[in-house]
């Protein structure tokens, strides 16, 4: 038997090769910086496409721009005080508010009520699931253009499929009648959205263990007790995510609004999208309009920010 082989100088064992400190190699970076380098184009392109604007119409905002050579002014907080005294403003603020709270109930109503129906196993499931997502494939201006043919107050299939059932005795014009108006965009803007909220439902009823509902009935919980201590709690960070998402939409309102009603009749359905284009577009008055569409941007990331502090509330998703 060999004796083991000892350091002549110091009498130890010699060091093994993962003993030894590893030579530092000249130019590698650390996975951080490298990362870093990367994504630096990247970024570069998303700060000009997104922070540049966002900067310059801040700066708009600010100023009194001429519409003969677009020369600035510095007006300071003038456009923002003009923009509050004008009477349009409330009003369209309080359409876009009730806009908002209308397609957010439906969507997110809707969008569950339909995922809690295409969850369960029926003859056609697959065909109905797909038929579902269409609406959400087609363009908004194209929505408004369906919706406004159906609505129509001479020709369209909702005056005669309400006259055929005896509902209504002659045709109505839905979209100039002032009381119904907004209502009628909301529902075509929740149609063409709520494809989004059942895809999002589904994904997550679908990841729900199914112990979890063997252990409710157990317990002698009945379908109802089911869905409040079972089926809710575990979809609620999706309910956030939908709600943000309907939320910013319904806030940013434009295209269906531009198609259907063009803001009216009056201003029955001018929201602030609609407000800030006709005051940069039409108006010609470029400071005010950006003050507007900043404005739009703070009660967008108010909205955004009650948001995040509800996703992150204590508590977890069960089964994970």
């Amino acid at each position: 038997m060999t004796a083991p082989v000892t350091d002549l100088a110091s009498g130890l064992p010699p060091a093994t090769v993962e003993d030894r400190p590893r030579p530092r190699r000249r130019g590698l970076v650390s996975d951080t910086s490298f990362a870093y380098r990367m994504l630096a184009p990247a970024l570069l392109v998303v700060g000009g496409v997104l922070l540049f604007p966002l900067a310059y119409s801040l700066w708009t905002s600010l100023n009194k721009v001429s519409t003969a050579d677009l020369s600035m002014q510095f007006a300071g907080l003038d456009n923002y005080r003009r923009m509050f005294a004008n009477p349009l403003f409330v009003t369209s603020l309080l359409n876009t508010l009730y806009f908002a709270v209308l397609t957010i109930v439906g969507t997110v109503g809707l969008g569950l009520l339909i995922a809690l129906v295409l969850n369960e196993r029926f003859v056609g499931r697959r065909a109905l699931r797909t038929v579902v997502i269409i609406p959400w494939a087609i363009s908004q201006v194209l929505v408004g253009i369906v919706w406004s043919w159906m609505f129509n107050g001479s020709f369209g299939v909702v005056n005669a499929g309400l006259q055929g059932a005896g509902v209504i005795d002659s045709y109505h014009g839905w979209l100039s009648d002032p009381s119904v108006s907004m209502l009628v965009v909301a529902i075509a803007y929740i149609w063409s959205s709520v494809p989004f909220a059942v895809l999002m439902y589904l994904t997550a009823l679908q990841r729900i263990p199914a112990e979890l509902y063997k252990a409710a009935r157990i317990d002698g919980a009945d379908a109802l007790r089911s869905f409040r201590y079972v089926t809710m709690p575990a979809l609620r960070y999706t309910t956030l995510v939908v709600l943000v998402v309907a939320s910013l939409e319904g806030l940013l309102a434009f295209s269906l609004i531009y198609v259907m009603t063009g803001g009216g009749p009056g201003t029955t359905t001018s929201v602030l999208a609609w407000l800030g284009y006709q005051t940069t577009f039409v108006s010609l008055d470029l400071g005010v309009g950006a003050a507007i569409f900043y404005f739009l941007v703070v009660v967008l990331m108010v909205v955004t920010g009650a948001y995040i502090r509800l996703l992150r509330a204590p508590g977890r998703e069960p089964g994970r």
